[in-house]
């Protein structure tokens, strides 16, 4: 048997573990998998391979991909892990590290290890990335345990985490990264000074997942700057740790009766789409919501730092908030009071945000990125900021 066919029967497999319904993730996750799934034909059912440690090939693409701080991941058609932007703690995964400029690398390259993931997730300076066997790898800093390294020290390759269990599902955000076993259960990892792990602060961090108080089952999850939350089976959106109060185990988010189906956390708030495909947000004391004024039905949502995007059942992309480095994608650099239409026309699957950059996955499968690029972290080969989408380079 060819090589591709096995990669193939491997993917599939991935894929399959995920529709048969034994792990249940956010909807957002379930996009992801679709759209790596149909694109299997071209790249995990073809022939190409991609050379191991170096860049794509014109017939990759990258259906899923994650934004951190200053850099960014996303998975090929083939499940392999590719990285581009900064590498001062090793968050590119290629076996170095290093600061401006001469670590950086402004189009993606292949992540140092011979694994296929079905999902990643980017932290602000480490990733976090699940195979189909539910095995959780992480790489990049490590100084709070977020790479779950008991070592404590930056992480060149990715690394298996310190725990036997099998996450199907993993998030990492700034300095503490949290995933869900089959059953649901809830765990985190890494920064605990606001009680983001679920956890008492009296145990300042963790490089082990330990887990969240409560006797809760959750069927998404998201880390955020100092706080993180998650959607129970119910559809009740839980919070835990923040930076106004201390909740030290989940706290149910005050609704009106909602009942939620994905979720995503930024650095001081918190959005999640409920079962009419609708965005409602709100702050980290966790006590009221506040519709988010789109005004079309919703599959993606995402925030980041003073900024959020979402995509539209019609797969147009809108963002607001702060326009820093035009991260907005709208052409200008104006903030938006309400959600903005990005320009280019492009119809997208999926939005990812963090800091002061946006990635974005077309129907296509295709990638594009636009604001701030001081690092090469838009991975169109350069380092001059786009007010608009431009697509990722894939040499």
């Amino acid at each position: 048997m060819r090589f591709a066919e096995v990669r193939c029967i491997e993917m599939l497999a991935g894929f399959s573990f995920y529709d048969r319904g034994r792990s249940v993730t956010s909807s957002l996750i379930k996009t992801q998998f679709a759209v790596l799934a149909s694109l299997l034909v071209v790249g995990a059912c073809s022939d190409g391979t991609g050379p191991e440690g170096g860049v794509l090939s014109p017939s990759y693409l990258l259906p899923s991909v994650s934004v951190g701080e200053s850099h960014a991941c996303g998975l090929a058609s083939d499940g392999y892990a590719y990285c581009w932007g900064a590498n001062d703690y090793g968050q590119l995964g290629n076996s170095s590290h290093g600061g401006y400029p001469e670590g950086d690398q402004y189009t993606p390259r292949r992540v140092t290890v011979n694994r296929r993931f079905v999902q990643i997730s980017a932290g602000a300076t480490h990733n976090c990335a699940v195979t189909a066997d539910r095995e959780t790898y992480c790489w990049g800093s490590n100084e709070h345990g977020q790479a779950g390294n008991p070592h404590y020290e930056r992480i060149q390759v990715p690394l298996m985490i310190a725990s036997d269990l099998e996450f199907h599902i993993v998030s990492a955000r700034y300095s503490h990264t949290c995933g869900l076993t089959s059953d649901g259960k809830a765990y985190c990892w890494g920064y605990n000074h606001r009680g983001q792990l679920g956890v008492d602060t009296s145990i300042h961090s963790s490089s082990r997942p330990v887990s969240v108080g409560g006797d809760l089952r959750f069927r998404a999850i998201a880390a955020g700057g100092s706080h993180t939350c998650g959607i129970t089976h119910s559809g009740d959106a839980y919070c835990w740790g923040g930076s106004m109060d201390l909740f030290l185990e989940p706290v149910r988010v005050v609704t009106d009766s909602l009942v939620f189906t994905e979720i995503s956390a930024g650095v001081y708030y918190t959005c999640a789409i409920s079962a009419d495909m609708h965005a409602h947000c709100w702050f980290d004391d966790y006590q009221s919501t506040r519709p988010l004024s789109i005004g079309f039905p919703l599959i993606n949502n995402t925030v980041g730092n003073g900024y959020g995007c979402s995509v539209t059942t019609d797969h147009d992309a809108y963002c607001w908030g702060d326009n820093y480095h035009g991260r907005l994608g709208t052409g200008d650099t104006e903030y938006r009071r309400v959600p903005a239409l990005v320009t280019g026309g492009l119809q997208f699957n999926l939005v990812s945000t963090f800091d002061q950059t946006t990635c974005g996955v077309t129907l296509g499968g295709e990638t594009y990125c636009w604001g701030w690029n001081y690092r090469g972290q838009v991975g169109n080969g350069s380092t001059e900021e786009s007010w608009v989408p431009v697509k990722v380079n894939i040499p």
